[in-house]
């Protein structure tokens, strides 16, 4: 994951804010992981975007 965008998540949780994935966060992450580098992507397959949801 980005550093920045860990180091944003580490912050709202020091600060007790309550942190959510809605839906909107999957599909996002979804197109961002599986789409073909070319085209600005991860370009990871669909089992690698199931273990990172999982863990």
């Amino acid at each position: 994951m980005n550093s920045d965008a860990v180091n944003a998540i580490r912050t709202l949780r020091d600060r007790g804010e309550q942190l959510h994935i809605i839906l909107q966060n999957l599909i996002e992450f979804w197109n961002l992981y599986t789409r073909p580098t070319k085209r600005n992507g991860l370009g990871r397959s669909v089992t690698e975007h199931r273990q990172k949801l999982t863990v």
